[in-house]
């Protein structure tokens, strides 16, 4: 959730906006039939969080990054990673009922994380398929800035 709003603050896109937030709390929701879950079957919920799969470069290398790069290259590395995280709840709600399936458990536990799986893909498919129209709206800052980098390295080269 806090990478959620984090991406809600960041982001400058409006329809991104919009579905983060609409997402952000789709995930409240299911944390709490999750957690609603586990009581019922007299378990304890934890808040811990679970590690992200983010592939990154070594925080000194991205903070060098970071400084150069512009509030549009910073959203498409940020929907980069919406789309990672997204397709490995998907990866990981599906072999979780996988699993269900083989137990004697079944019945509602399978229902409400099919729920959460339909959820999941659905954030997954929307980022896929705004992706084009993100890049789009981002372009013409991400082409201005490589344009302004070639005229300031023409420069220096004078």
């Amino acid at each position: 959730m806090q990478r959620l709003q984090s991406r809600i603050k960041q982001t400058r896109l409006q329809d991104s906006k919009q579905q983060m937030e609409h997402h952000l709390e789709e995930t409240k929701e299911q944390q709490n039939r999750l957690r609603q879950l586990i009581s019922n079957r007299n378990g304890k919920p934890t808040k811990e969080k679970a590690q992200l799969p983010i592939p990154s470069a070594p925080k000194s290398l991205m903070n060098t990054l970071k400084r150069h790069m512009t509030s549009a290259e910073i959203e498409l590395k940020g929907t980069k990673e919406d789309a990672v995280v997204e397709n490995a709840e998907i990866v990981f709600y599906d072999m979780l009922i996988q699993l269900v399936h083989k137990t004697t458990v079944g019945g509602e536990l399978v229902s409400v994380l099919m729920q959460t799986l339909d959820e999941e893909k659905y954030m997954a498919e929307w980022i896929r398929s705004n992706t084009p129209v993100m890049l789009t709206q981002l372009w013409p800052d991400i082409e201005a800035s490589i344009t302004k980098k070639e005229i300031d390295e023409e420069k220096q080269v004078q």
